[in-house]
């Protein structure tokens, strides 16, 4: 009996020990603030103009390239891509039809927080928001003949080309809200 008990013991906590691994899957994934908090993009007014960011989260090792495509859906119109580290880039494409960035070795991102900003698109917002519509993050050539099903991150220095998940985000109803007063709500109330 004690020796069952030793097992399932070991075995919880090898359990917990492995289990937050689980969490650290390498992806890249869309923000719509700088401080990468909301990954949910809000209904802009029609005609303005919103930057977003993408971000390769759970990587810490250095890279030297990343390469993916962005179907952003229903109301975002892609306007154009900022670079996050334009000294040293060179870049093949644009992140709607797929794009590719690498750096030379002057000037890699530092991946060492887990979190690497790696692109600033700029989008137009349209009147055509559907609100919960995703804006995905596929492989290079999403949607044509070169097609690759994930986004990838070439590892430095052995540059080993390593798949990556592309996580979604969603566009989000701007909620109407009126200001009003403790007492006005109590009222609603009162018979």
């Amino acid at each position: 009996m004690k020796s069952v008990c030793l097992l399932v013991s070991v075995l919880i906590l090898i359990g917990g020990a492995v289990s937050p691994a689980k969490g650290q899957i390498p992806l890249v994934r869309i923000y719509s603030t700088d401080q990468f908090d909301q990954s949910c993009i809000d209904c802009a007014a029609p005609n303005t103009l919103v930057q977003l960011y993408v971000v390769l989260e759970n990587w810490t090792q250095p890279f030297s390239a990343i390469d993916f495509t962005i179907d952003y859906g229903s109301g975002l119109y892609w306007a154009w891509d900022d670079l996050a580290y334009p000294d040293g880039t060179v870049t093949i494409g644009n992140s709607l039809s797929g794009i590719a960035i690498a750096w030379g070795t002057c000037c890699l991102p530092d991946p060492s927080s887990g979190r690497t900003l790696v692109l600033k698109p700029w989008v137009l917002a349209t009147n055509h928001c559907v609100p919960y519509a995703p804006v995905r993050v596929h492989g290079f050539g999403y949607g044509s003949s070169v097609e690759k099903p994930y986004p990838t991150v070439v590892r430095y220095p052995d540059f080993t080309e390593v798949a990556v998940a592309g996580l979604d985000s969603y566009m989000c109803p701007i909620i109407a809200v009126e200001s009003t007063t403790w007492g006005s709500v109590k009222a609603l109330y009162r018979r």
